[in-house]
């Protein structure tokens, strides 16, 4: 039985004395196809390669000649939120940025694994560490799929680098997390954060879940808060995260906050805009002050740099607080499988199966981290004490 892949011998085009040959994939069907090259030998090899790929059903689609440009914006568009998380996708888009500016807008088709470890190379040079360089090649390679491209050589021989451990993320000690909370305690402006950072230390929220997080997420009572999907990073990242000691009184702590400065709603934010830090003169809030419940904090990198390098802890990345958590909860014995439910490390179908985890096992679970609290000692006054901030009641 004949498959129909046939590749007939090459001949020079006569206009320009190109190389070039026939090929056809299904009987009676026939294609023409340029080598781009008048020297016999680079002829040779180029049919040759066409030749393996034909035989391994691997050839390039239509997409293979778009530019990358091209083809990271159709990338980007299939991926555009709601079907991405907005986040992931900024991060991708800005992953990809990177890739074109070093890589150069070439065509797809042109690409192979010189580009791959070149990239690799300059991308070092300019200080970028290893898992970040993978995530952007991983990218990549996931548009040349979409070209039929990564295959052969190229799948085959591509290494992404080796990752350290100290990229993937460091963890505060119960000592140091502690010089943290006193650290801040030395200055209004820092207090914020530093209730962030304990409620991310101890629920492994990342700091764009802790920023997002509304008034009807936070069930004080019951001691659990809900991170939903909207906010969340793909669906396992949707889930109930009990509250211990410290998380809890880091939650009553912004919750009381965020009451007096007009959180009334269950949809406002926990942590509401400040108006008065938009003063970039196309921002439309330029201009406006007082805080925003309707819209939640963006960042918190200044107050986050000084608190660290002021508790001696300069370059300590907050996302590591998430790694902090599971490294705690790690140390006490925790099963594995309880952590990746409350951190959203879990497939969706994962998290299905793992759902018959009761909420009050996760309670004994996140209640391990009690025995070294950092917030314990603050009294109601001193708790409260936060800029822009006056006693109220939990409704």
């Amino acid at each position: 039985m004949t498959t129909g892949k046939k590749v007939s011998k090459l001949r020079r085009r006569k206009r320009d004395n190109i190389w070039e040959f026939d090929y056809s994939i299904r009987p009676g069907e026939w294609k023409e196809k340029s080598t781009g090259t008048r020297i016999r030998k680079e002829a040779n090899s180029f049919l040759a390669k066409f030749r393996r790929q034909l035989e391994d059903d691997c050839l390039p689609n239509d997409m293979s000649r778009w530019t990358l440009s091209e083809a990271i914006n159709y990338f980007l568009e299939l991926r555009r939120p709601p079907n991405r998380a907005l986040r992931t996708w900024k991060a991708e888009k800005s992953r990809l940025g990177s890739v074109l500016k070093l890589m150069g807008d070439k065509k797809l088709e042109s690409i192979d694994l010189a580009d791959f470890e070149l990239y690799q190379v300059g991308r070092r040079r300019q200080g970028i560490v290893e898992w970040c360089i993978n995530k952007e090649l991983y990218l990549l390679r996931s548009i040349l799929d979409r070209a039929n491209m990564w295959n052969g050589q190229l799948a085959r021989l591509y290494k992404p680098l080796k990752t350290k451990v100290s990229d993937i993320g460091k963890a505060l000690t119960h000592e140091q997390l502690a010089k943290l909370v006193k650290t801040a305690l030395q200055n209004e402006e820092w207090r914020v954060t530093m209730y962030g950072s304990v409620l991310a230390a101890n629920t492994g929220l990342r700091g764009e879940e802790v920023r997002q997080l509304r008034l009807g997420s936070i069930d004080l009572d019951g001691r659990v808060l809900q991170v939903v999907r909207a906010t969340a990073k793909n669906d396992s990242a949707a889930r109930r995260i009990p509250l211990n000691k410290d998380a809890l009184t880091a939650a009553f702590a912004l919750y009381q906050r965020a009451l007096r400065l007009g959180g009334k709603e269950p949809e406002h934010y926990l942590l509401p805009a400040c108006l008065s830090r938009h003063t970039k003169t196309f921002d439309p809030l330029n201009g406006r002050r007082g805080f925003d419940p309707d819209l939640h904090q963006q960042s918190w990198r200044s107050s986050w740099e000084s608190l660290t390098e002021a508790a001696g802890f300069a370059g300590f990345n907050f996302h590591s607080l998430r790694h902090t958590f599971i490294t705690h909860m790690v140390e006490e014995g925790v099963p594995l499988e309880h952590i990746q439910t409350m951190v959203g490390h879990l497939s969706a179908a994962m998290v299905r199966h793992y759902s018959h985890i009761a909420t009050q096992v996760l309670h004994k679970d996140v209640a391990v981290l009690d025995s070294k609290p950092v917030l314990a000692h603050l009294t109601e006054a001193e708790l409260l004490g936060l800029p822009e901030m006056a006693p109220a009641t939990v409704n």
